[in-house]
């Protein structure tokens, strides 16, 4: 899925609590963490971009897809950094019934990763040789290789199931800080759906190491309803240029 050009979304901040009250309870972090939407919209693969995929969604008349847009800002101290988070997405149909589940589908980012420099290897080898049973030792030969580094600090799980979900962890090169926008796309059938959020993040905090908390979302920001769409109202894809809201 191509990224968009969408609208900007406003940031609500969210409250940290420590997952275990025992440690990190007593000492407030310097981090905070916002969260911005969830909004969605009705979603359609672009014919130029990708045609089996628009004609497969075209000719799928028990299915809606939707995109939704969620942006996560991270903000801490130098010395209190963010080591990971985890997004969670949870959908359900709101009529209760397990049947026909809606699933995410495409997201972005999907897998990203960062280069961390590079990595010297050295192999070496034995040259040995035989003659009549006595086995001879020549001198040893050594190559040096290099190869390029990279470490994964955006990834999606759970795709094709209902409860998808991003990990987010800083690496040697990449911290984990400022606006992180994420795009789901999501395959539903034509019956109301929820979507429900919930966030956790990992600080490294003076004196207390790294300290898990679970993010207190908002109330906007803690669900959205996906409404089956209007088969008549226009569809954003990857070929719209920008996307609006009502």
């Amino acid at each position: 899925m191509r990224a968009l050009d969408l609208p900007e979304l406003a940031v609500n901040p969210g409250t940290l609590v420590p997952v275990d009250p025992t440690k990190g309870g007593t000492e407030a972090p310097s981090a905070r963490v916002g969260i911005g939407g969830p909004i969605t919209l009705p979603y359609k693969a672009s014919d130029e971009d990708d045609p089996q995929l628009s004609a497969f969604m075209s000719a799928d008349h028990t299915h809606a897809y939707h995109l939704l847009v969620l942006r996560c800002t991270f903000d801490a101290a130098d010395d209190e950094p963010f080591a990971e988070a985890l997004v969670r997405c949870r959908l359900s149909c709101v009529d209760g019934v397990d049947l026909d589940l809606p699933i995410g589908w495409d997201a972005i980012p999907e897998r990203a990763t960062s280069e961390e420099g590079t990595q010297s290897i050295t192999t070496s080898m034995a040259a040995k040789a035989a003659a009549f049973g006595v086995s001879v030792e020549g001198p040893s030969m050594s190559a040096n290789t290099t190869r390029d580094v990279t470490r994964v600090y955006a990834e999606i799980l759970g795709l094709l199931s209902p409860t998808p979900r991003w990990k987010l962890r800083r690496t040697r090169t990449r911290p984990l800080s400022g606006d992180q926008p994420l795009r789901l796309v999501v395959r539903a059938p034509l019956r109301p759906v929820v979507a429900e959020f919930d966030v956790m993040a990992s600080v490294v905090q003076r004196h207390l190491g790294l300290v898990p908390y679970r993010v207190e979302v908002p109330p906007e920001s803690a669900s959205v309803l996906l409404a089956p769409p209007d088969r008549s109202a226009p569809m954003v894809g990857p070929s719209a240029n920008t996307a609006t809201t009502a």
